[in-house]
């Protein structure tokens, strides 16, 4: 009867999120799947490694080297037709998500907080083209599964038991490299999160933990000085040609994490039009053809870094209600979130928020703390006895979840239908 328990939120998550992406079956090319077509036709098998120019590149896992050979599966079996790339989008998006569950359970041991944060996760507005978009899809959510399974084997080390989960952590998180960049940073946090679990002379830290930040510090120089060399212009990446290279980059390293913690949270829809709303009350004098751009860098870039505060003191307060346990998982995935933007420092952002599928790994995280937060309001009522309040809690978190549900859906009917539009092109 217990693992019946446990299972049918599985089951009710893979039901759920059948449901809402089986349109993905009827999206289409975008933007990025024509040139990796197009790419394909031109280079044959080569264009499997064709991102990575040497050895040292492929062996620091740039190029995306398994992402490229399921493209180059993809394209060669499946050419204009996205119905392939849909299940396997679901089929990650569904494995991710029980993942999150299940580890979800295992920090708090209870369910319902567990469903809440992992429904997060799965519907999350924010991060939707992650799963919505092919061009993304093959990279992120693998990239995603694996640091997730990597997630595991580390609290697993951390709990003594044994250096073989630190060797399993290192190598789940260098393969994750071959289907995108995105656990760069995650070489370097590991290690400093793991004094929230256990205390450590400088020797052993360094023994230990050595491979880990060496591993980030050459890939981190290697990329950073490469991108130095290149004469790009400050469009998407930052290259050589870019004014105050170094200052932009120290400035991102502090204010990408800053702003995105929060806008992890909130749908983009809602939180622009606020931005808008509050600009045109405070500062009336913008011009008109300065407006929108003001709104939706400056005044909400403002707002997020006010959010993200007001989120952590909100934290802070709910710690004292938790035991020493609870507080150091909490504490390692909010530093986990900030950390999780680190990798796209090197990219340009047109608004406040970064593109949406950079916030994938964040809603994860975003998650395991969503589901704190819903446990602990629910054990607070529960302590004042007034106990038709604890479904309350439970309907507004989930109220707030299908706020997310609603932008997501709707962002999945626009893609459908302008994936049809363009297959109607050609066909």
């Amino acid at each position: 009867m217990k693992k019946f328990l446990t299972f049918l939120p599985v089951i009710f998550l893979i039901l759920c999120i059948l449901f809402i992406f089986s349109p993905l079956m009827k999206i289409f090319y975008q933007q990025d799947e024509w040139l990796g077509y197009g790419s394909y036709l031109v280079r044959g098998p080569q264009f499997i490694v064709s991102n990575a120019k040497n050895i040292l590149e492929f062996i620091l896992g740039e190029g995306r080297v398994l992402s490229a050979l399921i493209y180059y599966f993809f394209f060669k079996f499946f050419p204009f037709n996205t119905v392939p790339v849909a299940l396997f989008s679901i089929f990650f998006h569904i494995l991710n998500t029980i993942l999150a569950f299940f580890l979800i359970k295992r920090i708090f041991k209870k369910i319902v907080p567990a469903l809440i944060g992992s429904l997060f996760f799965a519907f999350n507005s924010v991060s939707q083209s992650a799963v919505t978009w092919p061009a993304t899809i093959v990279g992120t959510l693998p990239s995603t599964t694996l640091i997730i399974i990597s997630v595991f084997t580390f609290f697993k080390f951390v709990e003594k038991s044994g250096k073989k989960w630190l060797i399993l952590t290192f190598l789940f998180l260098y393969f994750s490299l071959f289907f995108k960049e995105t656990a760069i940073s995650l070489f370097l946090y590991l290690p400093f999160a793991s004094l929230l679990f256990e205390r450590f002379n400088l020797k052993r830290f360094i023994s230990t933990y050595w491979p880990f930040m060496g591993f980030f510090s050459v890939v981190t120089v290697f990329r950073v000085l490469e991108l130095r060399t290149l004469d790009l212009e400050q469009t998407l990446f930052l290259g050589g040609s870019s004014p105050s290279y170094w200052q932009t980059l120290l400035t991102r390293a502090f204010l990408y994490p800053l702003t995105s913690f929060s806008l992890t949270f909130v749908p983009p829809e809602p939180f622009l039009w606020f931005a808008r709303s509050l600009t045109k009350i405070y500062y009336p004098f913008i011009a008109s053809q300065e407006f929108i751009l003001f709104a939706q860098t400056a005044v909400l870039d403002l707002l997020s870094i006010c959010l993200t505060f007001l989120i952590l003191a909100f934290t802070w307060v709910l710690f004292k209600f938790s035991n020493r346990q609870e507080g150091k998982y909490i504490k390692f995935f909010i530093g986990f979130l900030f950390f999780s933007f680190l990798p796209y420092i090197l990219i340009s952002k047109n608004y406040a928020y970064l593109e949406s599928r950079y916030y994938y790994l964040a809603s994860f995280a975003g998650g395991i703390i969503l589901a704190w937060l819903a446990m602990k309001f629910m054990e607070i009522i529960g302590n004042t006895k007034i106990y038709f309040l604890k479904p309350l809690v439970v309907i507004i978190f989930l109220l707030f979840l299908s706020y997310h549900l609603k932008y997501l859906v709707n962002g999945i009917s626009k893609e459908v239908l302008i994936g049809q539009e363009r297959k109607s092109f050609i066909t």
